[in-house]
């Protein structure tokens, strides 16, 4: 092997070490520190709001709007949505579960129920989860 070739892997190889050792020590102090004041947050405000809610850095995604849905549905209810399937949306879809959700021109509006599931709503009407990109809303037809 050239001199200069063996020079260049055994400087490559201590530059690999010192970066793995770096990360090593970040390890502990950085890492877990952050990951366990991330499951605090989470044990202190509840699913909805450490994703959705106004905690810490976070902007209101709509967590008052999965609140109620979750509080004024069934598990087995389907909860009718409009609007971007990205951002809040994603969120809100996985905090709902059980319920289905199923897009709103899929259900005449005159329907009380789709598939033998009762849809979610009150006495203002069905309820409507609006994806506004950041946020959910909801709405009642």
């Amino acid at each position: 092997m050239n001199p200069n070739a063996k020079r260049l892997a055994t400087g490559l190889l201590g530059l690999v070490v010192v970066h793995a050792l770096w990360g090593l020590l970040r390890l502990p102090s950085r890492v877990a520190a952050r990951r366990l004041s991330e499951i605090a947050q989470y044990r202190e405000h509840g699913a909805v709001n450490y994703f959705l809610g106004a905690t810490g850095k976070r902007e209101d995604g709509g967590a008052a709007a999965v609140d109620w849905l979750l509080e004024n549905s069934a598990p087995n209810a389907v909860v009718l949505w409009r609007g971007e399937t990205k951002g809040a949306f994603e969120l809100a879809s996985g905090l709902l579960a059980p319920r289905w959700l199923v897009h709103r021109n899929h259900v005449s509006t005159a329907a009380r129920e789709y598939r033998g599931r009762p849809l979610a709503g009150d006495a203002r009407g069905i309820a409507v989860l609006v994806g506004a990109g950041e946020r959910v809303e909801l709405e009642f037809r």
